[in-house]
């Protein structure tokens, strides 16, 4: 699954096979990784633990994702940022 941010709905056609839709608001836990993708599940894992520690509950209705903050055409692949987020009640 894959997904675009934007803050003003696009006026575009939709290719076949597509959705639109939103993320309510809500409030979410967050770590950002730093580095190479290959290496994403460290910063799973970090976060998973710390929702544990926290004894945060996760908001299954709202599913857990990824925001990409640079791309690997921009920086070196030891500089990629991605923030994971998981919802919390």
């Amino acid at each position: 699954v894959a997904a675009l941010g934007y803050k003003t709905k696009p006026d575009l056609e939709l290719p076949a096979g597509l959705v639109d839709g939103q993320i309510p608001t809500h409030k979410a836990a967050e770590v950002v990784h730093t580095g190479s993708y290959h290496h994403m599940a460290n910063g799973w894992v970090t976060l998973m633990n710390y929702l544990r520690f926290a004894k945060l509950k996760q908001n299954k209705r709202i599913k857990e994702y990824e925001l990409y903050l640079n791309s690997p055409t921009e920086v070196a692949e030891a500089e990629l940022k991605t923030a994971i987020r998981v919802p919390v009640k």
